[in-house]
């Protein structure tokens, strides 16, 4: 699924990983783990008032059915995460388990078909900085973590007398 992602006077689609260009891939690993990769968002503008989507795609290895575990962070990866969504792989049917309709921060993407991209609503000021994904599988080790960043800008506001 591609994702629309309003970012000024653009609207910029989201795509899986492997439809980017080389040069916006950003690829960290929380671990020695091989077989499987981690992408997110070079970074995101939006404009104060606006919902934000930063992306984060994951290719765990085609056989793995297990747990997966998605979590968002703000600031610093060593701070506790604001969204924290663990999902059984094998559950490929129904509803998103982690998309939230009436909180500031959700899943827009769904973990089970490798896309654990954030959903901000309502951006403020506040909220600009710097974001981590963290997708963990099985095993306490196999883990990989990617930062990006959200740029928040204020709306320009006129006035006539």
């Amino acid at each position: 699924m591609l994702t629309g992602v309003h970012t000024g006077d653009h609207t910029h689609k989201l795509h899986p990983f492997w439809l980017l260009p080389q040069s916006t891939l950003c690829v960290l690993s929380g671990s020695v783990s091989a077989g499987w990769k981690l992408t997110v968002s070079p970074g995101v503008r939006v404009s104060r008032g606006e919902d934000a989507v930063l992306g984060c795609f994951f290719t765990p290895t085609r056989d793995y059915s297990g747990m997966i575990k998605v979590t968002w962070k703000f600031i610093a990866s060593n701070t506790p995460p604001f969204l924290d969504c663990p999902v059984k792989n094998y559950s490929m049917h129904g509803a998103n388990p982690c998309a939230f309709s009436d909180l500031k921060h959700s899943l827009k993407g769904d973990p089970r078909w490798g896309n654990g991209s954030l959903l901000i609503r309502d951006v403020q000021l506040t909220d600009n900085g710097t974001y981590f994904c963290r997708v963990k599988l099985d095993g306490w080790k196999n883990f990989k973590e990617a930062k990006t960043k959200l740029y928040v800008g204020g709306k320009v506001e006129f006035s006539f007398y």
